[in-house]
C-alpha cells in the first residue's frame, strides 16, 4: 500500500500553499490562490518565486510549476531549508529513513525550519 501526503506550507499563520508526496517519490509545491490573490502586498517565500516592484513577473513565478516540483528530493526552496551534512544524517538515523528523503525529512522538522516557514501535515492517505 503506498501513501500520499501533504503538508500545508505557511509563513507565520499566513498559508501559502501544499507541498505534497506521491508514492512515485514525486515532490509537488501547489501555490494557494489565495495567496497569489494578495498582490504585491503578499510577503515573499522566496525570491525564486517573486521580484518585488514587479507584480506581474511575481505572478507569473507563483503560477509556473517548473520549479515546484522534484523526485525524491524536495523542491530547490524547500530541499535550501534542510539541514546539511552530519546533522542531516544524524537526524535521518533517528527518523531512521534516508537523508535524501526530503519530503519525510521536511515533515518531521517543519516547526522547526529557519525563517517564518512552517509545514503542517495536513492529509495522510494510502492510495
Amino acid at each position: 500500500m503506498s501513501t500520499v501526503s501533504t503538508l500545508e506550507v505557511r509563513l507565520n499563520a499566513l498559508l501559502v500553499g501544499y507541498l505534497t508526496h506521491y508514492p512515485d517519490e514525486k515532490t509537488i509545491f501547489v501555490v494557494d490562490e489565495g495567496y497569489v490573490e494578495q498582490g504585491a502586498q503578499r510577503p515573499i517565500l522566496s525570491l525564486s518565486l517573486a521580484r518585488p516592484n514587479d507584480e506581474e513577473t511575481t505572478r507569473a513565478l507563483l503560477l509556473d510549476d517548473r520549479h515546484k516540483f522534484s523526485s525524491v528530493k524536495a523542491p530547490p526552496f524547500f530541499s535550501n531549508l534542510l539541514p546539511e551534512g552530519g546533522l542531516r544524517k544524524s537526524i535521518a538515523q533517528r527518523l531512521k529513513i534516508h537523508e535524501d528523503r526530503e519530503f519525510l525529512l521536511l515533515s518531521a522538522l517543519g516547526e522547526d525550519l529557519p525563517g517564518a516557514v512552517i509545514l503542517r501535515l495536513l492529509s495522510h492517505w494510502a492510495t
